[in-house]
């Protein structure tokens, strides 16, 4: 008898051993889970609130008195044998780490990659917050060449991002008619994009849900008062988008650029700061 009792407390010892380690698996499991925001089906991107943290005092502060300490850089790149316009801004002195991250900005039938520096300073602002931060004029509108459009947006946007951040992952933001370039590569090619920023966006293919459903980039959908019935159409397919936000409205905007940023910098701010772009 005595044997009998020791061989169950001897099997009662290996299995709470078992159930130990077990559960100190499954704890290790979640945490990098959670924590990493490549695995977004893990986390609550509708409820996640991007207004939550303001942005740093010591960034805004530099925004607001020291824009000659950014260094602006008009660049041309040429993709598939088009001359594209870039700027890109830079901080002269170090105001936050290097984040490593790359940001692109695109632009909208009625604004240029200048809007995003003159008007807005969002490259600004992202240079500020250690982000790389590249602002275009998309082909044969702005600076950029007037040789003709591209016959296949997505491809063309998909040879801009290798050449502008040289194969590594990028945010991309992307108002209005500057849609048709992005949505279709992020239906295609996902693995290019560390997040996805569209602003009041306009889709011209048809989407079936399972291809929509099936996107794991986080996406932060921004929308306007002023969105038109095919943006609104266009914001309702995105929203099917499991790592999507609820919709940002911003009620004082003009087409798809705000006229008071300061909403949208906040939450392009939260946004970027906890994506894992590795």
């Amino acid at each position: 008898m005595k044997r009998f009792y020791q061989k169950v407390l001897q099997l009662v010892s290996n299995v709470s051993l078992v159930l130990y380690f077990g559960a100190l698996t499954i704890l290790a499991w979640t945490w990098m889970t959670t924590s990493n925001s490549s695995m977004m089906t893990k986390r609550d991107w509708g409820t996640f609130d991007y207004l939550f943290n303001d942005i740093p005092e010591n960034v805004s502060a530099f925004l607001d008195t020291s824009a000659h300490d950014i260094e602006v850089l008009d660049k041309a790149v040429y993709v598939q044998g088009q001359l594209i316009f870039a700027i890109e801004a830079a901080p002269k002195q170090s105001v936050l780490p290097k984040s490593g991250k790359g940001v692109l900005l695109l632009h909208g039938w009625r604004s240029f990659s200048e809007t995003w520096y003159s008007r807005l300073k969002t490259l600004q602002l992202l240079a500020l917050l250690g982000h790389r931060a590249v602002a275009v004029d998309l082909p044969g509108l702005g600076k950029s060449s007037k040789t003709g459009f591209p016959r296949d947006l997505p491809k063309f946007l998909n040879h801009l991002l290798v050449v502008l951040f040289n194969g590594t992952k990028a945010v991309v933001v992307s108002p209005s008619y500057s849609g048709t370039f992005s949505i279709p590569l992020l239906t295609q090619e996902p693995d290019l994009f560390c997040g996805f920023v569209p602003m009041s966006p306009i889709i011209d293919i048809d989407l079936d849900g399972k291809s929509v459903k099936s996107i794991q980039v986080p996406t932060l959908i921004i929308v306007s008062d002023l969105d038109s019935p095919t943006e609104k159409e266009s914001i309702a397919v995105l929203k099917a988008i499991p790592t999507s936000t609820e919709a940002l409205v911003l009620e004082a905007t003009e087409g798809s650029f705000p006229k008071d940023p300061n909403v949208f910098h906040t939450a392009l701010y939260n946004f970027i700061e906890v994506l894992n772009c590795d």
